[in-house]
């Protein structure tokens, strides 16, 4: 099962952030996108205008991943150009 989308960090409570960043450590696109699954990695691309640009989630270096906790449970992360996009992991 696909993780679930929590929201975007201007919607988000900042504490609830701060804890994650707290437990937070780094990870990659495949790892990401393993929780996410394809058809996310395929709706934030288009939601982004990465479709028909020839860049990529995966070959876009401005964007890091992350895996820590939110409110007890582990979720991923992706910080895409300043904004913490949080999606808990349902395994």
């Amino acid at each position: 099962m696909p993780a679930e989308y929590v929201g975007r960090c201007d919607h988000l409570e900042a504490e609830d952030l701060h804890d994650y960043d707290d437990t937070a450590e780094d990870t990659n696109y495949n790892r990401f996108k393993h929780y996410v699954g394809e058809d996310e990695i395929e709706r934030l691309e288009d939601e982004y205008g990465y479709k028909g640009s020839g860049l990529t989630l995966e070959n876009d270096w401005h964007i890091s991943y992350s895996q820590g906790k939110w409110k007890g449970t582990w979720a991923v992360c992706m910080m895409w150009s300043a904004y913490h996009h949080i999606w808990i992991i349902r395994e």
